[in-house]
């Protein structure tokens, strides 16, 4: 399934699962174990937003270990900083470390910590100049689409179409968009980038689907 059924919430935060790694031999699982459960603590202890951004920076390479982010994450929620949240969500956007579920967190966090929605859309928005890839970019559109921002949505979608077209997801969220908008337009856009695909047997469906709006 390349994007979320009509009538589900699109992406939800957290609910990604964890990529899955090459098996690794028992002392280089040991020793990576032990790095994480390292860089996690250091995590963790940052009690102020402002020291997120050299967190990121100063671990780069290798990257911070995807599921200790999520745990941070996690635990910061449920001890409602919200605050921390946004900034280490933000910290970890600027240097190149995005997550799927980072966006719809980050909107979750400024919500519940009572930033108005102008705000929130211009953060989420400047989360594009840190995308590097247009799978990056349709996260980040979906996740405006559930905001209602669904014009803001379709810009997005038609940038990520620029620069790979032979994506399908973005012209799948895009005719999302505009049959909510009923934009006649920007269905038959969508409709003929779906058409442009080479589609399995099991999401020839969607294929058909895109007929009706040419």
């Amino acid at each position: 399934q390349l994007l979320p059924k009509k009538g589900e919430q699109g992406f939800r935060a957290f609910s990604v699962p964890e990529s899955s790694a090459p098996a690794e031999s028992p002392t280089t699982a040991a020793s990576a174990s032990e790095n994480a459960e390292k860089v996690q603590k250091e995590l963790m202890a940052i009690n102020s937003p402002e020291r997120y951004e050299s967190f990121f920076a100063a671990h780069q390479n290798p990257p911070v270990d995807p599921a200790v982010v999520r745990q941070a994450v996690r635990d910061l929620m449920n001890d409602k900083k919200f605050t921390q949240v946004s900034a280490l969500i933000e910290a970890a956007l600027r240097n190149h470390q995005p997550q799927p579920w980072m966006y719809e967190a980050l909107g979750l966090a400024m919500q519940a910590d009572g930033r108005p929605m102008e705000e929130i859309e211009r953060v989420i928005l400047s989360a594009l100049d840190f995308a590097q890839s247009p799978a990056e970019m349709t996260y980040i559109g979906l996740y405006l689409s559930q905001l209602g921002l669904e014009k803001r949505a379709l810009q997005i979608y038609r940038q990520a179409a620029q620069i790979d077209p032979r994506r399908p997801e973005p012209y799948l969220a895009a005719l999302r968009s505009a049959q909510k908008l009923n934009d006649l337009q920007a269905k038959q856009w969508a409709s003929l980038g779906i058409l442009q695909q080479a589609w399995s047997k099991e999401h020839i469906e969607v294929w058909n689907l895109s007929l009706i709006h040419i």
